[in-house]
């Protein structure tokens, strides 16, 4: 499976969706789900006060096919983070695909 995200700048406070655009590499398909982990530029695992939100969790896959879903992201208020990481993780069995998208901080 393969996506490539671009950076986005969220405003402090606000959300911003990005789209996913996935596609299946190599034969690969089946039901794959999603789930997102967002760390801070302080440090590398920080609980922050953001957060991301994928839609659907969950997609179904087939051979040479493609997909999309929808990520929201939110920045907290009092998140003092100058930059996040959103990590998307697409996990199909035990199989899991990892994607990471900066996000800049304004």
């Amino acid at each position: 499976m393969s996506a490539s995200p671009s950076p986005l700048a969220i405003t402090r406070g606000s959300s911003r969706t990005a789209e996913l655009d996935l596609s299946s590499v190599n034969g690969f398909s089946g039901n794959v789900s999603f789930s997102t982990r967002v760390y801070g530029s302080a440090s590398a695992y920080l609980d922050t006060l953001s957060s991301a939100s994928p839609n659907p969790t969950s997609i179904i896959l087939s051979p040479g096919g493609t997909g999309k879903i929808a990520l929201t992201i939110s920045v907290g208020q009092s998140d003092t983070s100058s930059s996040l990481n959103v990590q998307v993780f697409a996990l199909r069995q035990l199989w899991q695909f990892e994607l990471d998208i900066q996000v800049t901080v304004t």
